[in-house]
């Protein structure tokens, strides 16, 4: 039975507002809906998970991760393990406060333009993804959607056509494996990443909403072609893929 690769770009969960920072950088509803999350993962899948260098993905990694593992799921080993407690042996790597918002050139002019509460937030985001935004401010869109989709899904391309020596240290030797490799990221890297391999505006999705929060967008890797799936709509991104990845 061939391999099956899913890889999965995931919003990360409720974040605590700035007046009430938290250890965890999540709310107490957060850490609920991505301990709910990790539950909804089928057991016959097998995990592998990466997120990007912040406490809020952090912990919506290792919330999600240690409920999947706690009714039996099975992920491949991570480099660095809770002990103890429900998440115990989640989390992949420690992540750095300071590159919390590695993409993000002058955060300060940023807030301004999105507004203390982010009252703008979806007007300026739309501004960064046509390319209309300073790149002193923030990184161009299409490299930073590029460098995601060889880095991420790039993977899940390999491990279908050549099945690489190993996730981690553990060898993916069997054939009939069923992988998700979870990504837990931000809102607007993941609609870079949907708009640049769709060539569609992120609005046309579902109710014209931004991905809100623990939603993701899966991308499925077969040996001839590649699917993007994200709120009911199903499309056939192998063209752009392969460019992307040939770029």
């Amino acid at each position: 039975m061939p391999r099956t690769i899913i890889t999965k770009l995931v919003r990360h969960s409720s974040q605590a507002p700035k007046t009430r920072r938290t250890n965890t950088g999540l709310t107490r509803k957060g850490i609920i809906e991505a301990r709910e999350l990790g539950r909804k993962i089928p057991l016959g899948w097998k995990v592998k998970e990466y997120y990007t260098p912040a406490i809020r993905t952090e912990s919506s990694s290792r919330f999600a991760l240690g409920a999947f593992r706690a009714k039996g799921g099975k992920t491949y080993p991570t480099k660095r393990r809770v002990k103890r407690g429900p998440e115990k042996g989640a989390i992949v790597k420690k992540a750095g406060v300071k590159n919390e918002l590695w993409y993000i050139k002058d955060i300060p002019e940023l807030q301004k333009l999105t507004g203390e509460y982010g009252e703008n937030d979806r007007v300026v985001l739309r501004q960064w993804l046509d390319g209309k935004l300073d790149p002193k401010i923030i990184g161009n869109p299409k490299k930073l959607a590029d460098a995601i989709i060889r880095k991420r899904f790039g993977l899940g391309k390999r491990l279908v056509e050549r099945g690489l020596g190993g996730l981690g240290r553990v060898p993916v030797k069997e054939a009939g494996d069923k992988i998700i490799l979870r990504n837990v990221t931000h809102q607007w890297l993941v609609e870079a990443v949907l708009e640049r391999l769709t060539g569609m505006k992120y609005t046309e999705f579902g109710r014209g909403t931004a991905i809100r929060e623990n939603e993701s967008l899966s991308v499925i890797h077969y040996l001839e072609k590649t699917l993007l799936k994200y709120r009911g709509k199903t499309i056939d991104v192998t063209k752009r893929f392969n460019e992307i990845l040939a770029g």
